[in-house]
């Protein structure tokens, strides 16, 4: 299976690397000082070390002056203090930028996975709803979103660790070079192989996890279903729960043998690179010794010199492992950059039209045809269209019929694929989306149930009123939700749900009002109502709409609803059927024509009678 996953050209190896200069510009967002800082350790780190091994030089050559010439055991002891005093220092010295790192590191990486995260958010916030309905767009955010929490510290860590090496690997070939040039040259080709190794096993790892990001979001949708309120009910009445076990355990085991096939060959390549370094470096150890066996070299040269092969093929080591690690994260940010370059693909104008403050035309629907894909079926077909303001309207029809769908359109969460929607002549693709959305309110029948107070569940519908509880309480009251919270113990300011610590779990007619409660709490100018009193009884139902009808006095309203009882009250009933509008009057009238109204009508009137 890995052998289907072929690696990355080599030729966007220095594309790839372009996402580091992203990264540092988050991390300069999220912590500008322990950017710096984390820059200043990283230089003192590369000469430290260079110049320990010196010093260690200097006092083992002082030692073993002191020994043939005999000198006094106290001038020798004042030679050697110095230096054991100054790399005393320097050990010290290396003890506190050590720590002064990981202090630093400690305080930018949560702020720098905020930033990345945040901008994750801000990009949903900008994208079409479209986008949230394709199976593709999830798998871009699942990439975008994988191992985030620690690789973008990862490719800063990297970056310095780099840097450090450049300088020491700088530094010791200079010190090489004057000793022999086949040393420094033996020095530098016995470290390459490890970083192909890395580089190609690091694509191979990014391939596998992007290749798999469907199947691995599937695993977790099966861990959703065992762990999630909204399905343990039928879980455990359906007996589902060792079935979905038995498929989150398949991918498991499929990931799990993936990756250690993966890692057996990586180990195993890694391991016979090192074996080839080790040879290198023992082969340039026998040489050294032989120089000093020569006497071309002191016993404190010898140290300098395998101290500095040492450190340098270390450091060459560590730089190729560190350009394979950056490459590899830089791989995955590569994922974050092409989700953040996702944009919308509705169009809105650059110097929007203000709505009126108050509708004089109302709302056209001029031709207006929709589908989701070129190539899906038509779900609206030629709708033709006019709501006047103070006009309360209701849609009925079948289900699956694009009801819903005219709804979406109006408040622009998609364009139509033809034709246009007016509001007071002006098509809405010259308003601006956002306040055109503020002129809305709507009550969708998959209203969404916030783990929030009571209070700010109702809110919700006029967030920049959360703090008005005169506001807060009218509309629950409209709502019917005021006699449900006034038996909470902290009434409105009790948590509602049960995923949080005191929280107070509604049934589903009680969670419809407090989402009706939030379309009464909008001063809007259009209120549309979407099947939200499904779970509501009849009658309680007939009395919300009477409030309905007084609250809607001058505004346009939609109302969605597969009650006749309700949809009655609407000054025009609208028929839709496989997309097209093939009704339209009172309910007197729609009865008189003896059509698809009237039908569905009989039929749910024959259901009460029994």
């Amino acid at each position: 299976m890995l052998t289907q996953l072929e690696p990355q050209n080599w030729r966007d190896t220095w594309r790839i690397l372009g996402n580091v200069p992203m990264v540092f510009r988050f991390a300069w967002k999220a912590h500008r000082w322990a950017t710096i800082g984390m820059g200043l350790v990283t230089v003192l780190a590369a000469l430290l070390p260079l110049l320990q091994a010196y010093i260690v030089k200097i006092i083992i050559d002082t030692i073993i002056l002191s020994i043939n010439t005999n000198q006094v055991l106290t001038s020798s002891i004042a030679l050697l203090t110095p230096y054991l005093l100054l790399e005393l220092l320097i050990v010290v010295t290396n003890l506190i930028s050590n720590q002064l790192r990981i202090y630093m590191q400690t305080a930018l990486q949560p702020r720098l996975n905020y930033e990345i995260d945040k901008a994750l958010m801000l990009k949903c916030l900008s994208l079409d709803v479209k986008h949230f309905e394709t199976p593709s767009f999830y798998d871009k955010l699942q990439n975008a979103q994988s191992e985030t929490s620690f690789k973008p510290i990862i490719i800063v860590n990297s970056t310095y660790q780099l840097i450090q090496t450049i300088i020491t690997i700088s530094l010791s070939i200079v010190v090489l070079l004057s000793l022999n040039f086949v040393i420094a040259v033996l020095l530098l080709l016995s470290t390459f192989p490890i970083f192909f190794v890395e580089q190609h096993f690091g694509r191979m790892q990014f391939n596998l996890l992007n290749w798999r990001a469907p199947e691995a979001r599937r695993q977790q949708y099966y861990a959703g279903l065992l762990t999630t309120d909204k399905t343990v009910r039928e879980v455990k009445l359906f007996g589902l729960g060792d079935h979905i076990l038995k498929q989150y355990n398949y991918y498991f085991d499929r990931f799990y043998h993936q990756d250690m096939e993966l890692s057996r060959k990586h180990n195993t390549t890694v391991f016979l690179c090192n074996v080839v370094s080790a040879t290198s470096y023992y082969g340039s150890y026998l040489w050294i010794i032989l120089q000093t066996l020569l006497r071309r070299n002191t016993i404190g040269d010898m140290t300098f010199y395998l101290s500095l092969f040492g450190q340098g093929q270390a450091s060459f080591q560590q730089f190729f492992a560190s350009l394979a690690s950056l490459t590899e994260s830089s791989l995955f940010m590569d994922n974050l950059t092409g989700f953040l370059s996702l944009s919308s693909d509705m169009t809105s104008s650059e110097e929007p039209k203000k709505l009126p403050l108050t509708f004089k035309i109302g709302i056209e629907f001029r031709n207006v045809s929709f589908r989701y894909a070129s190539d899906a079926p038509w779900v609206l077909r030629n709708i033709n269209l006019q709501i006047a303001p103070g006009e309360r309207v209701a849609i009925v029809g079948r289900n699956g019929v694009g009801k819903t769908t005219l709804v979406k359109l109006l408040c622009r969460f998609y364009d139509p694929t033809e034709g246009q929607i007016l509001i007071d002549g002006i098509d809405i693709k010259d308003y601006q989306a956002t306040e055109l959305r503020r002129r809305i309110g709507v009550i969708f029948q998959d209203f969404v149930c916030y783990y929030l107070t009571a209070r700010e569940n109702i809110a919700i519908g006029n967030i920049q009123e959360i703090d008005n509880h005169e506001k807060v309480c009218f509309a629950a009251k409209q709502s019917g939700a005021n006699e449900i919270i006034s038996k909470l113990p902290e009434q409105y300011e009790t948590m509602l749900g049960h995923w949080f610590e005191e929280g107070h779990q509604l049934s589903g007619g009680e969670w419809q009002k407090i989402a009706l409660a939030r379309a009464f709490m909008r001063d809007a100018d259009m209120l549309i109502l979407d099947e939200p009193t499904a779970s509501m009884d009849a009658e309680f139902e007939y009395k919300i709409f009477q409030q309905f009808q007084s609250l809607t006095q001058g505004k346009i309203a939609l109302l969605i609803s597969h009650r006749f009882s309700t949809v009655r009250m609407a000054n025009r009933i609208i028929v839709i059927d496989e997309g097209r509008l093939v009704e339209v009057g009172t309910h007197e009238q729609l009865i008189q024509l003896e059509g698809l109204y009237a039908e569905m009508f009989n039929k749910q009137a024959i259901g009460y009678r029994v």
